[in-house]
């Protein structure tokens, strides 16, 4: 299990972030390349940046436990892992409006067997056989409210992406539930 250290968007702030993710869940865009090192299970920090002369705060967790897809690949993903008996469909769907964007889940399937580098790495394959370039996103349901927000010091530089918080000496434990893990194929993505 790792721990990462993302930031949320600017659009955020701590307050409206966490009412959002009690309402929507949690989900992160992540470069294919990270999605590979990801696992199952791996706690997620969610900073806020606060400008460059005061630290950022640490003010949420999750714990991942979802990876989502575009549908185009994501059919071809969960067909192969159906055939493996490592995905069974298990319906849902609907849309899903954020802040940040919004995007129909046409389908999820419970995985078992399989971790999440393991699909993103078939995922990215498939989207090179396929010459189409994939939209990688990771989830999961807030875990805990870091109450008060801590300070991160020494502040990370802002990026969009994920970083490791061994990297900057930083962990906060979590004791939150794990969920049944899950792939989910996802259409319309727009940015708001």
């Amino acid at each position: 299990m790792e721990h990462w250290l993302t930031y949320i968007g600017k659009q955020y702030t701590a307050n409206k972030f966490i009412a959002e993710a009690r309402r929507t869940d949690i989900s992160r865009n992540v470069a294919p390349n990270i999605a590979k090192t990801l696992h199952f299970k791996d706690i997620v920090t969610c900073l806020q940046w606060r400008g460059k002369t005061i630290p950022p705060v640490a003010f949420a967790q999750f714990r991942i436990t979802r990876i989502l897809l575009d549908a185009q690949v994501s059919t071809e993903v969960t067909t192969q892992l159906e055939k493996e008996g490592k995905a069974v469909f298990s319906g849902g769907g609907g849309m899903v409006s954020r802040e940040c964007g919004h995007y129909v889940i046409s389908g999820g399937w419970a995985v078992k067997d399989i971790d999440l580098s393991e699909i993103a790495e078939l995922a990215d394959a498939i989207a090179k056989e396929k010459k189409v370039k994939t939209k990688f996103m990771v989830g999961g349901t807030l875990s805990r409210v870091i109450e008060p927000a801590v300070a991160v010091i020494p502040a990370p530089p802002f990026t969009r992406g994920f970083m490791r918080a061994r990297d900057w000496n930083f962990e906060i434990t979590d004791e939150g539930v794990i969920e049944q893990t899950q792939l989910l194929a996802v259409t319309n993505y727009a940015k708001n």
